[in-house]
């Protein structure tokens, strides 16, 4: 159970967050613009074939990297 000293030690960091980076709060801005894969998910598939790989994944979709 939180005790009302923590409440309003978190509440007021809250607050003071919000006022300093409104655009935390803002859904429009948390919006992902580029979408990437990390290569060590195709690792197995990296070995066999950097280049093929890369190209499948291009395929997919995913540009970043």
């Amino acid at each position: 159970m939180q005790t009302r000293k923590e409440f309003i030690t978190t509440a007021s960091i809250f607050a003071g967050g919000s006022m300093l980076f409104p655009s935390l709060l803002n859904e429009k801005n948390r919006k992902i613009k580029n979408v990437g894969v990390q290569l060590y998910t195709f690792r197995t598939e990296m070995a066999a074939d950097a280049r093929g790989t890369l190209q499948k994944i291009a395929t997919l979709g995913y540009k970043q990297i």
